[in-house]
């Protein structure tokens, strides 16, 4: 009694670009740290991110840029590897939910899987340094603080922008929010079982009869 709608994408060779970051279905935890009750949640499963940040790199070369001697200035000043400091840090899942009030400020979560979170936060404290002290104006100001609550170690980044960054890591997630309110309810979310992912309404969305994982969910 249900219609299911289908569409099959096909390519003449091998995929590249776009096309080919997407990895094969999978259980998508990140799903499990956003309520049922999200206005908006995208996720995705990618392969390899050296391999996604290398496709984008020869994007921009064959638009004409020069990225790899901008890399190379950015990693200078900066004095973090993307490639083998960030990119090798991440993992290959990432959720986007707005998930809360709107006014003043939109509520928005992003979990990120993170293999290396030592050495992300490493990377993540020299470019705020490097930021505050030569990349940026002195006008904008931009500064990284963090505090330990009930056991837990909270960062928040705060600046000349309209919003803070709050964010944290747990079970091999960096769990980021508008407000330390955010991640923490984002935390409660997978630890109660009260997600997007059980959801019973969202479950009844996904294709029926078919594989119950999948690349990319909007």
């Amino acid at each position: 009694g249900r219609t299911n709608n289908s569409a099959t994408l096909t390519f003449a060779g091998e995929r590249k670009g776009i096309a080919s970051w997407l990895a094969t279905p999978s259980p998508m935890k990140t799903l499990e740290y956003v309520s049922p009750n999200a206005g908006l949640a995208a996720s995705a499963v990618t392969k390899n991110p050296r391999l996604v940040l290398e496709d984008i790199l020869r994007m921009l070369g064959r638009a004409g840029e020069d990225p790899q001697r901008t890399l190379a200035e950015f990693e200078q000043k900066v004095g973090v590897n993307v490639m083998n400091d960030l990119a090798a840090s991440l993992g290959s899942e990432i959720t986007f939910a707005l998930d809360g009030p709107v006014l003043p400020v939109p509520a928005w979560k992003l979990v990120v899987e993170v293999l290396a979170p030592q050495r992300l936060q490493t990377s993540i404290d020299k470019m705020i340094e490097a930021a505050a002290k030569e990349m940026l104006p002195s006008s904008q100001r931009i500064a990284i603080s963090s505090e330990t609550v009930n056991g837990r170690l909270y960062y928040k980044i705060v600046g000349s922008m309209p919003f803070e960054i709050h964010y944290s890591y747990a079970d091999g997630y960096l769990i980021a929010g508008s407000s330390r309110g955010q991640v923490i309810s984002a935390l409660d979310s997978r630890r109660n079982g009260v997600n997007l992912a059980r959801s019973e309404k969202f479950r009844n969305g996904l294709p029926f009869g078919t594989n119950p994982n999948f690349s990319a969910v909007l």
